[in-house]
């Protein structure tokens, strides 16, 4: 679902069926008697069609600014099942995002552009040579099929870099342009509805500032920082 604080436990490639929650502690008030620390919680199953592995990460009063369990909690019930899920062999069931990309190097543009237009991904050929003799980014690399842009070149390039920008707290949309415009690759791990006004970038794999190779990838955690629901 696009909605609710449950879209941060989301992992590629399955169906997770989770519900967040944050609630009051009575331990400690303030000055005038009020609750004011929270615990955050999601619980969740994976494969949600057939069950499998049951988890509940609970986060007691957390220091956040925002102390919702959909972003204290939601983020590291995902991180753990895209870890656990794999390593329990079971099978990815829905169409993943994430693709390994190939090496075309040595292959004519014809038939490479005619597959990856058949597999969805967008690409640009640069030179007006017959075959690739180079791509960005790099056969092996992991990224998101609806955010990358392959390119191939079919005559020698300059090796150039471009500086990483920091992206924590960046609308997810946001990050997305501001990426491919210096050059990078991107591949998003959490919240899939990277147009919605409340997903934030809350990690980046690279520290800003780094210089890095033009067509880098980049990894990005998104985070919806909305209410539970």
């Amino acid at each position: 679902s696009g909605d609710g604080g449950a879209k941060n436990a989301y992992v590629d490639g399955y169906k997770v069926a989770a519900k967040t929650g944050t609630s009051q502690t009575f331990d400690q008030l303030d000055s005038n008697g009020n609750s004011y620390l929270r615990i955050g919680s999601t619980v969740a199953y994976a494969p949600s069609d057939t069950g499998g592995v049951a988890i509940i990460i609970v986060v007691d009063e957390p220091t956040s600014n925002v102390k919702y369990g959909s972003v204290v909690a939601a983020p590291y019930v995902s991180s753990v099942l895209s870890r656990v899920l794999p390593y329990l062999e079971y099978e990815a069931n829905v169409e993943k995002n994430d693709v390994t990309v190939t090496s075309y190097t040595g292959l004519p543009v014809s038939g490479v552009t005619k597959s990856l237009k058949e597999s969805g991904i967008a690409y640009e050929v640069v030179g007006g040579g017959s075959t690739v003799i180079s791509q960005v980014p790099s056969a092996g690399e992991c990224v998101s099929r609806e955010y990358t842009k392959i390119i191939l070149y079919t005559e020698p390039r300059e090796s150039s870099t471009a500086r990483v920008p920091n992206l924590v707290g960046m609308k997810g949309i946001e990050a997305n342009v501001l990426l491919a415009e210096l050059g990078f690759a991107l591949r998003v791990l959490g919240a899939r509805d990277i147009s919605a006004d409340d997903v934030r970038v809350s990690m980046q794999s690279e520290p800003p500032g780094s210089e890095l190779p033009f067509g880098s990838v980049i990894t990005i955690r998104l985070v919806g920082t909305s209410a539970d629901e």
